[in-house]
C-alpha cells in the first residue's frame, strides 16, 4: 500500500498549475499570449486583406475580429 501511495505522492509533486495568462506556441516568437500574437499579426492582415482581398477599410474591423475568433 506504500508504493501505491509514494506513486501518487510523485506524481501530485509534478503537477503544476496553468499559468494566469495563457500562452501559445508560434513559430516566429516562441511564446506569446493571444494579444501578442494578435498585435503581431494585425498589420499583416490589414495589408493582405486590403491588396489581397479587396476588402473596404470600414469592413476591417469585423474582418479582423471574425478572423482572430477561429
Amino acid at each position: 500500500m506504500s508504493a501505491s501511495s509514494d506513486f501518487r505522492s510523485q506524481i501530485r509533486s509534478q503537477i503544476r498549475p496553468f499559468p494566469q495568462v495563457a500562452t501559445y506556441p508560434t513559430s516566429w516568437g516562441g511564446e506569446m499570449t493571444f494579444e501578442q500574437i494578435a498585435a503581431d499579426l494585425t498589420p499583416r492582415a490589414v495589408k493582405m486583406l486590403i491588396y489581397q482581398y479587396r476588402v473596404w477599410p470600414q469592413d476591417l474591423p469585423d474582418c479582423l475580429q471574425n478572423g482572430l475568433m477561429y
